[in-house]
């Protein structure tokens, strides 16, 4: 092997090493928001942070390392660890009332950091309109899966509705964060 191919494999290990450790780094970031849990009294569905650190993670990191992150959020939670908000876990977290939410989750942040990845320039109009679409599909996908336990005449009520100021000033913030970082 030459030293420049012995170069190189050095170099694409230590790229696929600083690589898994930000995946790491950010499912574990999306398992610290979802425990900023607020229950509201007329859902089964909680106001939490992961969404907040799912639009972040696809901005930041992109399409690919966003999903993966939220990959390996959901996988951590399937095995046991109490990633979940309110410290759940296990496949009934996945497959309950807020499961469709989780598939949302990984969609959100696909969408969001192939979205920003294609902008030429930063336009804060832009990503905002990005990020409330992103939690418009993750709502709509989350709502659906509610309707299965809720009937579908309530579920936009109990599933989307709710939520839909929170994820507004959540993408205000992180369109104002992202400017910050521009500029």
């Amino acid at each position: 092997m030459s030293v420049s191919s012995s170069l190189l494999l050095t170099q694409t290990r230590s790229s696929f090493l600083l690589s898994a450790l930000q995946i790491l780094g950010a499912s574990l970031f999306i398992a610290l928001c979802a425990q900023i849990r607020i229950p509201l009294f007329f859902t089964p569905v909680p106001i939490t942070g992961q969404t907040f650190a799912i639009m972040l993670i696809g901005a930041t990191m992109g399409s690919r390392k966003g999903l993966l992150s939220v990959i390996a959020y959901l996988a951590e939670g399937a095995i046991g660890l109490p990633v979940f908000t309110g410290a759940h876990f296990g496949l009934g977290s996945l497959l309950g009332v807020t499961g469709g939410y989780f598939v949302g989750f990984m969609l959100q942040a696909f969408l969001v950091g192939w979205c920003i990845e294609r902008q030429r320039v930063f336009n804060s109009l832009n990503t905002f309109s990005i990020l409330l679409a992103s939690c418009a599909l993750q709502l709509g996908l989350g709502a659906l899966w509610l309707s299965q336990f809720v009937g579908f005449e309530y579920a936009l009520a109990m599933g989307a509705a709710p939520f839909i100021v929170g994820e507004t000033l959540k993408a205000l913030s992180i369109t104002a964060f992202l400017k910050c970082l521009k500029s």
